[in-house]
């Protein structure tokens, strides 16, 4: 059927994707060309049969480029493979770990720390690849992405932060924390850094904070 064949074509386009960025993979334009068309395809969700192949090539992408597109493009495309699938959630998880996704989204926060966008999709990312993991918000834990979360959440504070992009990137940095708080581990360490404290007095501190 037409899904199939889709499937089939995605496969081998993997493939040659596979190939070529062995000698394009410092190529910015590549790179950027490469992660954009993955998470178009993403976007419909990725097939069991190729969801590691293109995990290895997102994670090999983003690892090796300095580019805030391949950043953003690449956190969703992590975020597609284990959202969109209810049922592979839990597999999908664990594949993204194997190829280390946790700690290159989390690295990738650190490295566009000014860029809004990139924050926004790396906290939704982590909000898809943590829900329910207890090993992968361990790693977030490890990695001090629980900081870059709050972060990403203090950065965008201007009278504009609660429209567009700096709203959403609020709201997604707020989901972020709440999943990860359901793990006393990183509770412990949200209550340490002081960000329970900081929340519960936040709505006081700015009364232009959304319901949301």
């Amino acid at each position: 059927d037409d899904e199939e064949r889709c499937n089939k074509w995605i496969s081998k386009y993997l493939i040659y994707a596979m190939a070529a960025k062995t000698c394009h993979l410092k190529s910015r334009a590549f790179s950027e060309s490469l992660i954009c068309f993955l998470s178009k395809i993403s976007d419909r969700g990725v097939a069991s049969v190729n969801r590691h192949l293109i995990l290895t090539i997102i994670a090999d992408v983003m690892s090796s480029s300095d580019s805030p597109i391949v950043a953003h493009h690449g956190s969703r495309c992590f975020h597609n493979v284990c959202a969109l699938d209810p049922e592979s959630v839990s597999s999908s998880q664990a594949e993204v770990a194997a190829v280390d996704g946790i700690q290159i989204i989390i690295s990738r926060m650190e490295a566009f720390k000014e860029h809004q966008s990139v924050q926004s999709e790396a906290c939704l990312a982590l909000v898809a690849t943590c829900a329910k993991s207890s090993t992968n918000k361990a790693i977030v834990l490890e990695e001090g992405g629980i900081d870059g979360i709050f972060s990403a959440y203090l950065s965008f504070g201007s009278s504009k932060a609660y429209e567009g992009v700096g709203l959403m990137t609020k709201i997604r940095a707020c989901s972020a924390l709440i999943s990860l708080a359901l793990d006393p581990a990183c509770k412990i360490k949200m209550k340490s850094s002081g960000i329970i404290e900081k929340f519960n007095s936040i709505i006081q501190e700015d009364e232009k904070i959304p319901h949301e």
